[in-house]
């Protein structure tokens, strides 16, 4: 039986996210944070954009600092980390850097601050993090560690996702965000990610910032757990 579930995750990132568990848990980490923010953010006079991604109440602070560059109208190349190394439990650290692409599916603003926006994204994610938990003997005995040190697992997965955005004016849009993916870590169990967010996000010139609340979880063949999370994250787009 599982405790509640308590989500940490980057932020990016990110995004991405971990439990901490009153009993042990067992995780392939997530390649990326768990939101991105608003989609169309770039707009197509601006070429690049860094900011970070956080994860808050209920879960402890995490980090998932990125850039993007734009390819070309529609698409951008992203590049981030996806941390989570400053909590004082060290079975739950977790560190990967990843790579993909944004792709703005359609974007009804015409050149003006009103309208709806969908993006997609996709990448791949490399690191370390994971946790695997055992049976150290018959029923009813405690469940152990396999001997692995987190930060000692190479892990590594995959991402998928969309936005969707109602910007009303250009300093406010309003959004939501999913994202799937499929991670793997040494001698951990294919781990199966999910996450929703609503948010909203304001804009001052060159800076956004926005914040979410939704929830999160993950599946494998050992572990199923599933929570609350609080977002923000922060933009500088030129």
């Amino acid at each position: 039986m599982h405790a509640p579930l308590t989500f940490r995750a980057t932020a990016a990132a990110l995004a991405p996210l971990l439990a901490a568990l009153s009993c042990a848990p067992t995780f392939a980490p997530p390649a990326r944070s768990i939101s991105y923010g608003a989609p169309g953010r770039l707009r197509p006079t601006e070429r690049f954009e860094v900011g970070g991604v956080v994860t808050g109440p209920p879960a402890p602070l995490t980090g998932d600092p990125y850039a993007g560059v734009r390819l070309t109208e529609r698409i951008a190349l992203e590049l981030g980390a996806t941390l989570s190394l400053l909590d004082d439990d060290e079975d739950t650290r977790f560190g990967l850097g990843w790579v993909g692409v944004r792709a703005t599916l359609y974007d009804g603003r015409g050149g003006g601050d009103s309208g709806f926006v969908l993006d997609g994204e996709a990448g791949t994610g490399l690191g370390a993090g994971g946790m695997r938990h055992v049976r150290a003997g018959g029923d009813g005995e405690e469940e152990e560690e396999d001997g692995i040190a987190p930060l000692d697992r190479l892990a590594g997965g995959v991402y998928v996702g969309s936005g969707q955005g109602w910007q009303f004016a250009r300093w406010c849009t309003v959004f939501l965000n999913e994202r799937l993916q499929l991670t793997g870590a040494e001698n951990v169990p294919a781990t199966f990610w999910w996450s929703v967010g609503l948010g909203v996000e304001f804009t001052g010139g060159p800076v956004s910032f926005w914040i979410s609340g939704g929830g999160a979880g993950y599946a494998n063949s050992v572990d199923t757990e599933v929570g609350p999370l609080g977002m923000g994250g922060i933009s500088l787009h030129l």
